[in-house]
Order: structure tokens, then C-alpha cells, then sequence
């Protein structure tokens, strides 16, 4: 009798407690993956913003580069791309000698430039220095 309630045990199946055992364990899986998913498109969207931000610094440094020394003006500007939703500031500013306290013949191009998205704000600094040419 022994032998046969074993071979009875063993046909029966699952029970519900192995198959609720199983779906949890298929349910923690598939939220592992869809955090893993979601996390991804993040990165990549914040990786596209950084590298569309580098972009406008360094055109923006391009541009004040190629219009030499004296036409570029000291201050602070500021200029929406994109729709608003990038900002570039720009600070040009003399540098001091230190000896002397006097402006050297170089300018200081700091380029700054902000996303106006309220998660991300700035996200990237180019800072680069254009000389004065001859005597």
C-alpha cells in the first residue's frame, strides 16, 4: 500500500503553495528587468542632453574665437537654444597679472550652458582664454 500512495503523490501535480512559489519568483525577475529598462532610457536620455550641451559650449567658444581679441566684449550674456530649452551663458573677463594688479592681454571665455528641464540644470562649464596678438 506504501507503494503505491508514493507513485499517487507523485502524479498528483503541484501543489498551489509551488505555484504561487513560482510566480513570485517570476514576478521579482520581470521587476528586476523593468527597472533595468527604465534605468537604461534615463541614461540615455541624459547622456543625449550632455552631448547636445557640449555642442553649444563649444560652438559658442568657436564662435567668440573667430571674431579676435578686440571684438569680443567683456561681460556676461545669456542666450536660449533650442526652443528655450537650453540656456548658454557666456562670462568674458580680462585676466589680472598678479604682480601688477593690471589686465593682462588675455580674455577669459567661461561658457556655461543650462538645461531649463527642472531635473537637470547645469551640465556643462568650457572655459578657454584667447590672447592679444603682436606688440
Amino acid at each position: 500500500m506504501t507503494k503505491l500512495t508514493n507513485k499517487r503523490a507523485r502524479l498528483r501535480g503541484m501543489t498551489l503553495i509551488e505555484v504561487m512559489v513560482a510566480l513570485m519568483i517570476i514576478t521579482i525577475i520581470i521587476l528586476g528587468l523593468l527597472q533595468l529598462f527604465v534605468q537604461s532610457i534615463y541614461v540615455q536620455d541624459k547622456s543625449e542632453t550632455e552631448v547636445i550641451a557640449a555642442n553649444y559650449g563649444r560652438e559658442k567658444v568657436e564662435e567668440l574665437k573667430s571674431l579676435g581679441y578686440d571684438s569680443i566684449t567683456l561681460g556676461i550674456t545669456n542666450e536660449d537654444r533650442d526652443d528655450g530649452l537650453y540656456t548658454v551663458k557666456t562670462t568674458v573677463t580680462n585676466e589680472m597679472d598678479p604682480g601688477t594688479g593690471y589686465p593682462r592681454r588675455i580674455k577669459r571665455i567661461a561658457v556655461e550652458v543650462f538645461c531649463n528641464l527642472p531635473a537637470i540644470r547645469l551640465i556643462g562649464t568650457q572655459i578657454t582664454y584667447i590672447h592679444k596678438r603682436g606688440v
